[in-house]
């Protein structure tokens, strides 16, 4: 499987697992001039951007904050002020930054990343 495809399969893995745990899907790979978030998510009063990262077998959970350097995060923030800046209709109380690791078929979950 190609990058490009891999990426896709492993977001919409990250979706069915978001919905399963009560999430909804607000919009998948938003793109500004700033940065792309793979998934903008909400729970209850809650709003969380997602980064997607396909992992290799070997992986390690303290590897995280290495795939996702700070240059990157900071393009998230961003674009995630572009997209609350365009919809104002509903207000949140908690603005999340969180990280989904896809290895083969599972899940693994972290929420407050960064």
């Amino acid at each position: 499987m190609d990058k490009k495809k891999r990426g896709l399969y492993c977001e919409e893995l990250v979706c069915e697992y978001l919905g399963s745990s009560g999430y909804s899907i607000l919009f998948k790979n938003f793109r500004t001039p700033s940065g792309e978030i793979d998934i903008i998510a909400s729970k209850g009063s809650i709003i969380c951007a997602v980064e997607v990262k396909s992992v290799s077998p070997g992986w390690e959970v303290e590897e995280l904050e290495y795939q996702i350097p700070p240059s990157k995060r900071l393009r998230i923030k961003k674009t995630l002020s572009v997209y609350l800046a365009q919809n104002t209709d509903k207000k949140y109380d908690l603005i999340r930054f969180d990280a989904a690791a896809v290895k083969g078929s599972e899940v693994s979950y972290y929420e407050g990343v960064f």
